[in-house]
């Protein structure tokens, strides 16, 4: 079953690597006008340029970014959102035996977990 997006705008974040990558693949092979917003730092030009897609260097944490790249682009008919984001967590030992994530900007805690013997 091929897919028909012809004439469709279709925006993809993290689409310089990985199943963002095959997804603007797909798209592009589809007919959409496939736009591939990723860091700059993976290159997404050059990507771009190999699939005859477009690109926009966009750091999608920024509220910033992502607002000064959707004009270049034009009104999106797809967006697939597949950037990932992440923040550091310590994994730490809660009263009562439950564990859960403790964000690094957190204080550190007073005293360290102990082993029970």
């Amino acid at each position: 079953m091929r897919l028909d997006f012809t004439g469709k705008i279709a925006v993809v974040t993290g689409g310089a690597n990985g199943i963002g990558l095959a997804t603007a693949r797909v798209l592009t092979q589809s007919g959409a006008l496939v736009w591939i917003f990723d860091l700059e730092n993976e290159r997404p030009a050059e990507v771009a340029a190999l699939l005859g897609a477009n690109a926009c260097p966009v750091d999608v944490t920024e509220p910033a970014s992502l607002k000064a790249a959707f004009p270049q682009s034009g009104p999106p008919d797809i967006v697939v959102a597949n950037a990932g984001t992440s923040e550091e967590a310590e994994f730490t030992r809660r009263r009562g035996g439950l564990c859960g994530l403790q964000r690094q900007q957190s204080r550190p805690a007073r005293n360290p977990p102990h082993r029970r013997q």
